[in-house]
């Protein structure tokens, strides 16, 4: 069955007419199916002379080179890969660059406020308390940066919990509203929903980087 396929295309006309004509070998690659499984060969075609020089027949040679193929398409496939992971490792630093920069920016920031004579006690204890989940944040970025093979192997676990989303709001307008204002920018921040609706069940970290 092989050999009646072969066979088959290596009476291939039109490279037999590009032979003839041309007086030169042709080599090219072809596509069969044999069994139902794809097949590769390598297809030489030389011209065959008489004892004055003329072009008297065509002969063929065919050479399976399926395992080689499939062999340079699986280094492609490698590379390819390869160079996106380094896509993906590039952009997950410059990502947690920025998650570090975010909560040292407002550690740095309130601490500094701190020294402002006209806060009062329960300002202070606010600042505080941001400079302090804004520590935490750090930590968790850092721990983030530690897991990064959990990352890149999928692993990385979701920590499902209940939180007001109203908090996580008034958290990121009074971090944000300072750092705005020492850039003389405004900042406006969503409206807070009903309390009654605020509670969700998810990952407060993730959700907090996403805002």
């Amino acid at each position: 069955e092989i050999k009646k396929d072969l066979k088959f295309m290596m009476k291939d006309e039109k490279m037999d007419d590009i032979v003839l004509k041309s007086k030169k070998p042709v080599t090219y690659e072809e596509e069969i199916l044999i069994e139902g499984e794809k097949m590769i060969y390598f297809i030489s075609k030389l011209p065959m002379f008489d004892e004055d020089g003329e072009v008297i027949g065509v002969v063929g040679s065919a050479r399976d080179i399926t395992f080689q193929k499939e062999a340079e398409k699986k280094l492609i496939d490698a590379k390819l890969k390869a160079e996106e992971n380094d896509r993906q490792k590039s952009d997950f630093l410059s990502n947690m660059s920025h998650e570090i920069r975010t909560p040292m920016n407002s550690i740095l920031g309130f601490i500094s406020l701190l020294d402002d004579d006209t806060l009062t006690e329960a300002e202070k204890k606010n600042f505080l308390a941001i400079a302090r989940r804004s520590g935490e944040l750090l930590l968790n970025t850092i721990n983030d940066i530690i897991d990064i093979s959990k990352i890149e192997s999928g692993k990385m676990k979701v920590n499902f919990a209940e939180f007001e989303v109203n908090d996580l709001i008034d958290y990121l307008n009074l971090f944000f509203s300072q750092e705005a204002e020492i850039k003389n920018l405004q900042f406006l921040s969503p409206t807070i929903i009903d309390y009654s609706k605020s509670l969700i069940l998810t990952d407060k970290e993730k959700i907090y980087s996403i805002f």
